[in-house]
């Protein structure tokens, strides 16, 4: 009787669970044929009692596919049998209306919208319908929103109303259209950006001249106090750069020339200075030089370290260098006319250098040329196993040579004249050294991003 009983459960289970399957097969059949826009299919399976309400794993009703691809007859079908309108994804929180405009279903929005779809409505990021229809530039979608009372002035979570947004993504049409319902051309996000910097910082001229035409402020700073003119000279763009300065009142361009400099765009420096009132002498330090290399000569081998400072603005290096044999060396030094003492000398130079570059070519990635300098130094020594002292002396070594650097490294090559006061040994040196560049007082900056998939 207890087995009797197990297998009667067993089987009610089975059944039950076999309905249950069959229903949910059903409700997902309901999803796909709104989906791929089967219309017979659709009323065939509400007939049959599916339930229009149903979501999947992602909280997605029939509703919500049918809006997505466009099938206006499914979407109407499904509201008249009592699907619910603002019901919202599980990610993400879209509703209906949201993805139909996103997707530009207009003749779907416009019958969510007269059937009470709540136009305004946000999803988990404080985005709305027309925050969609804008980004993609979908003009008649964002028409009839705005027709319809689609508020202009909400913001986003990151403090984004659609027509910054409409920047972002360069939609003239659409801008045109928002500024025509009353939108703010100079409305800023949370940290403090127009649209006019977001214009010049994606380097779009003719979305630039656009808000321009319309009396967009060129002035407005954001929390870090740039401007728009300060992302076209960021990024070399002298042809939005020349568009802001037309007609500017900003004459004191000081900061930005720097910036220019700092930035080694030396074109943008030129034509800066031609429109600043005012021009900073002081030199603009963009890179800490970090050198290695060597020093020879027929009768000598040197090894050398440095740590420098480059000036972009005159195209200096001032640098602190260590000069060294790594072992002693056979020397003369001269006790008579014809009297001669050999030691096995250790050799060791500090000094200060300052360099003069003169760019001859340069291109995309890289710049060739040769550089004028002067080391001022101190040189002394030791002799090994001896108590006699070595040459110590102050150096005067005047330098001709070349170059070759790109953003990151430099080769250099020099003729030195480098006269140590050790008999017999020449004065004429040949340098060769390896430069590794790192980047310093880089400008903070605010990128503007958006990302609505």
């Amino acid at each position: 009787m207890f087995e009797l009983k197990h297998i009667i459960g067993l089987l009610f289970f089975l059944l039950s669970f076999n309905s249950q399957s069959q229903e949910d097969s059903a409700d997902y059949d309901l999803l796909k044929a709104a989906y791929d826009g089967k219309t017979h299919e659709v009323v065939m399976l509400i007939k049959d009692s599916t339930d229009v309400n149903f979501k999947d794993a992602y909280g997605c009703t029939a509703l919500i596919y049918a809006s997505q691809q466009g099938h206006i007859d499914i979407v109407k079908i499904l509201h008249f049998n009592g699907a619910k309108i603002n019901d919202k994804v599980r990610y993400g929180g879209n509703t209906a209306l949201m993805i139909a405009s996103k997707h530009n279903r207009h003749q779907v929005v416009n019958f969510l919208i007269k059937k009470g779809a709540k136009i305004n409505e946000k999803n988990s990021r404080g985005l709305t319908p027309l925050h969609y229809s804008t980004a993609y530039g979908y003009d008649t979608t964002t028409d009839m929103l705005l027709y319809y009372g689609a508020d202009i002035s909400i913001k986003d979570n990151d403090s984004n109303t659609a027509f910054i947004i409409s920047s972002f993504t360069a939609k003239v049409n659409t801008a045109k259209l928002l500024l025509d319902y009353g939108a703010k051309i100079n409305e800023q996000d949370k940290n403090g950006l127009t649209a006019l910097m977001i214009a010049s910082q994606n380097r779009d001229f003719n979305f630039t001249k656009f808000l321009l035409e319309n009396k967009a402020n060129k002035k407005i700073k954001n929390k870090y106090n740039h401007t728009a003119l300060f992302y076209s000279v960021y990024n070399n763009d002298t042809a939005i750069t020349n568009l802001l300065l037309n007609d500017s009142t900003e004459k004191n361009l000081t900061k930005l020339i720097d910036l220019a400099y700092k930035n080694e765009n030396y074109i943008m420096a030129k034509l800066l200075k031609e429109e600043s009132t005012k021009v900073s002498l002081m030199p603009v330090f963009n890179k800490l030089i970090l050198s290695y290399g060597s020093n020879f000569s027929k009768d000598d081998l040197l090894f050398n370290t440095a740590i420098g400072l480059h000036d972009s603005k005159y195209l200096l290096n001032f640098n602190l260098g260590f000069d060294t044999r790594y072992k002693a060396r056979k020397i003369l030094v001269k006790e008579s006319e014809n009297n001669f003492f050999q030691f096995h000398e250790r050799r060791f130079i500090f000094y200060t250098n300052l360099e003069k570059e003169i760019n001859l070519y340069r291109d995309a990635v890289s710049v060739k040329g040769c550089y004028l300098g002067f080391k001022e130094g101190y040189t002394f020594g030791n002799y090994r196993g001896a108590e006699e002292k070595a040459v110590s002396k102050f150096l005067h070594i005047p330098q001709i040579g070349l170059f070759w650097k790109n953003q990151n490294f430099a080769l250099r090559t020099a003729y030195e004249y480098y006269d140590l006061g050790i008999y017999n040994h020449s004065p004429h040196h040949l340098s060769l050294q390896l430069n590794y560049f790192l980047r310093i007082g880089k400008e903070k900056i605010i990128k503007k991003e958006i990302n609505l998939l």
